[in-house]
C-alpha cells in the first residue's frame, strides 16, 4: 500500500488573466482615464458653459491637462501594461499637437506669443467684444507686435537712433497725454534693428520727455518705455530742462524714479551710473567693436564729470558717444520757412553749458568721437581724435565707421 501522507500537493495552475470584453484588465483603469482625457482635449470647444461655467473652466485649465500624460505613463509602467502605454499615447499626441509648438525655442524670428487674460463677468453681454478689445489693447501696448531687437553687431554700417524733445506728448498736469506717436516710433526702432540697411543698434533719448516734470506725465512715459524694455532694446535717456530743475544733485524726482538706474538694472547694455543716478553709462556693439555711451544730465556737476572721466579711463579702447540735452544750439532762431535771414544750413555753435562740457570733458578726451545734443544738431564722426558738429533735423543719424587702430 502506497503511503501518500508526505507527498507534496500538485501546484495550482496559474490563473488566467482577467479580461474585460476581451481586453486584459491589467492597466485597464489607466486606459479608461486616458480616453476621456483625450476626448476633453479634442472636444473642449463643445463643452457647454451653462452649468457652473464648465466650458470656461475647461478652457482655462486645458493646457494643464498635459500633466495627466506623465502620470498615466508612470501608472502604465508600474502595471507593466502595453495596453495602458498604448492608450496614453493618445492624450500625449493630442496635447503635443495643441501645445507642443509653445515649447519651441523662441530665439528664432517668428515666435511672438501674447497672452491676454481677463476675468469676464458672468453678466457680460458680449464676451467676444471684450476679448477683441483686450487683444487690441495688447497690440497697442507694443507687447504683441513689433518684431524683436536684433541688430548686426559686426556690420560696418549702423544707425544710432536719436529721439529728442517729446515733451508735448506728456503734459499730465494739463490732462494732455498722447503716447501713440512715441510708442509707434519705438516699435519702428525695434522692427528695423534687424533690417540690413537700417541696423539700429542703440537709441538715445535726448531729454525733455515731459512738458511739466509732473508725476502723472512720467506715469505715462513709463508705459511707453515698457515697449523697449519688453523687446530688450539698448537705449539711454537724459533729463532735459522740462524734466528737472537745478543740477544733478537735485535728489529725488519723478524722472529719476521712472528712468533712473533702477530701470536699467536688467539691461545688458547698462554699464552703471554715478552716485546721483542722473548720469549713466551704456555699452553697445557695432562695427565689430564695443562703443561707450555717456548719458549726462541737463546740468552735470563736478562729481558727475569726475565719474565720467573715471568711466572713460576704465574703457580706454572704446569710442565714446556723449549725449546731453544741451550741448549745441542754433545761432539762427528763425525756424519758420522760408527763412528771412541768417544761414539755416550752418547755424550750430556751442551753448554756454556745451562750452563747459567741451572744456571739462570733451577737449582732453580724444575717445569722445561724437557728441549728440538735441534735435537741431547731428554729429558725424569716425573713431579717432576728431569731433565734428553738423546742423540737422534728422531723427536719427547713420554712422560710417572707418576701420583703423584706435589708440
Amino acid at each position: 500500500m502506497l503511503d501518500t501522507s508526505s507527498a507534496r500537493p500538485e501546484p495550482a495552475a496559474p490563473r488566467p488573466p482577467r479580461r474585460f470584453f476581451g481586453v486584459r484588465r491589467r492597466g485597464l483603469v489607466t486606459a479608461l482615464v486616458a480616453l476621456p482625457a483625450t476626448l476633453v482635449m479634442l472636444g473642449h470647444s463643445l463643452i457647454p458653459d451653462r452649468a457652473g461655467h464648465l466650458g470656461s473652466l475647461t478652457e482655462t485649465f486645458l493646457p494643464w491637462t498635459g500633466v495627466v500624460v506623465p502620470l498615466l505613463l508612470v501608472c502604465a509602467a508600474v502595471r507593466r501594461s502595453t495596453t495602458a502605454a498604448a492608450a496614453v499615447l493618445l492624450p500625449a499626441l493630442v496635447w503635443g499637437t495643441l501645445y507642443g509648438g509653445t515649447l519651441a525655442d523662441k530665439q528664432a524670428s517668428g515666435g511672438d506669443l501674447t497672452v491676454v487674460t481677463h476675468n469676464v463677468n458672468e453678466h457680460n453681454p458680449s464676451p467676444v467684444h471684450t476679448a477683441r478689445a483686450l487683444a487690441a489693447a495688447a497690440d497697442a501696448s507694443g507687447h504683441g507686435h513689433g518684431g524683436r531687437w536684433n541688430p548686426d553687431p559686426d556690420a560696418l554700417r549702423f544707425t544710432f537712433a536719436v529721439m529728442p524733445d517729446t515733451q508735448y506728448l506728456y503734459w499730465g498736469s494739463q490732462d494732455s497725454v498722447n503716447r501713440a506717436p512715441q510708442e509707434e516710433s519705438f516699435r519702428y526702432i525695434v522692427r528695423n534693428s534687424g533690417v540690413a540697411d537700417q541696423n539700429i543698434v542703440f537709441m538715445s533719448h535726448l531729454g525733455d520727455l515731459s512738458q511739466d516734470a509732473d508725476a502723472s506725465s512720467f506715469e505715462q512715459i513709463d508705459k511707453a518705455f515698457d515697449i523697449l524694455d519688453a523687446k530688450g532694446a539698448a537705449y539711454s535717456v537724459v533729463a532735459g530742462n522740462h524734466d528737472v530743475s537745478g543740477d544733478d544733485t537735485r535728489g529725488d524726482s519723478p524722472y529719476l524714479r521712472t528712468l533712473g538706474p533702477r530701470r536699467f538694472r536688467h539691461a545688458k547694455s547698462f554699464l552703471g551710473a554715478d552716485a546721483t543716478g542722473y548720469n549713466t553709462a551704456h555699452v553697445f556693439r557695432a562695427a565689430g567693436r564695443a562703443w561707450l555711451v555717456l548719458a549726462l544730465d541737463w546740468r552735470t556737476t563736478e562729481q558727475g564729470f569726475a565719474w565720467a572721466e573715471k568711466t572713460i579711463r576704465a574703457h580706454p579702447r572704446m569710442p565714446v558717444i556723449l549725449t546731453a540735452h544741451d550741448i549745441v544750439h542754433p545761432d539762427y532762431y528763425d525756424n519758420v520757412f522760408p527763412y528771412e535771414s541768417g544761414d539755416p544750413e550752418n547755424n550750430a555753435s556751442l551753448s554756454a553749458y556745451g562750452q563747459t562740457l567741451w572744456d571739462r570733458l570733451i577737449a582732453d578726451n580724444d575717445q569722445i568721437s561724437e557728441g549728440v545734443p538735441d534735435s537741431r544738431v547731428k554729429v558725424s564722426a569716425v573713431p579717432g581724435p576728431t569731433t565734428r558738429f553738423q546742423p540737422s533735423s534728422a531723427p536719427y543719424t547713420h554712422i560710417r565707421v572707418v576701420r583703423r587702430p584706435f589708440i
